[in-house]
């Protein structure tokens, strides 16, 4: 059996670009953190950063190999939101490549991530 570890990074839009309807979930999520931390840039911060209609994804990192071994991970990385699509489609292609190559040696493939959703995935 092989393995994919991976992980998703994000950050938050400027909460002035975001609609109405993410503002007031942006709203929502700032009074939900507000008991956490009094500092307002941070909170919206925060909130930001952890919904996916109010950030965009900066990194994906994933690793594979085996628990034999020892692989270097690789990073997809986007420095604005305006490259956030580019840094998907690479990673995506990047995942089809895998899958075909795992295909091809008959070995399982198990994809592990950290606090992930099954929803993060295309079936």
């Amino acid at each position: 059996m092989a393995y994919v570890a991976w992980d998703i990074e994000t950050c938050p839009l400027p909460s002035e670009t975001l609609p109405s309807a993410q503002q007031e979930r942006l709203s929502s999520e700032v009074e939900r953190l507000r008991e956490q931390s009094p500092d307002e840039e941070a909170l919206h911060r925060q909130a930001g950063s952890f919904h996916p209609h109010l950030g965009w994804i900066c990194c994906i990192s994933a690793v594979r190999g085996g628990l034999d071994g020892k692989e270097e991970p690789k990073s997809w990385t986007a420095a604005s939101p305006a490259e956030e699509k580019d840094l998907l489609d690479q990673f995506w292609a990047d995942v089809h490549a895998i899958g075909r190559h795992h295909d091809q040696s008959g070995k399982d493939l198990q994809w592990v991530t950290f606090n992930g959703k099954i929803s993060m995935c295309p079936s």
